[in-house]
């Protein structure tokens, strides 16, 4: 199978004080022979995509984790955690105004929205 590209997805993490983004690259394999010939399966492949807690969600089990204890356990209102979340992220998040954020890899300028 030769490769034709690769379906990048993300998914933002929190280990103690440090934020992080976890990118999962899956790259896409076709089938020259396979083209235009009838069968059960597609000329191109592609690995599953990774399980998450709450589908559609960039959130790992470990920042729902940390966004739970700091609401019920510390106190910690949701726009200060907001707050805090969006300087941990310094430089990799934008704002639209709207109440949405793009997450971005400085190196790359590849976007991703929430």
């Amino acid at each position: 199978m030769a490769r034709i590209g690769e379906e990048v997805s993300e998914r933002l993490d929190v280990t103690l004080v440090q934020t992080r983004v976890i990118r999962h690259v899956r790259p896409k394999h076709a089938c020259p022979k396979c083209e235009g010939e009838e069968s059960d399966g597609s000329a191109v492949k592609i690995a599953p995509v990774p399980a998450r807690l709450v589908p559609e969600s960039l959130a790992t089990a470990g920042l729902l984790a940390y966004i739970l204890t700091a609401k019920y356990v510390d106190h910690v209102p949701l726009y200060r955690q907001e707050q805090q979340f969006l300087e941990g992220f310094r430089g990799h998040v934008r704002t639209d105004g709207y109440g949405g954020y793009d997450f971005f890899d400085r190196e790359s300028k590849h976007v991703s929205h929430a």
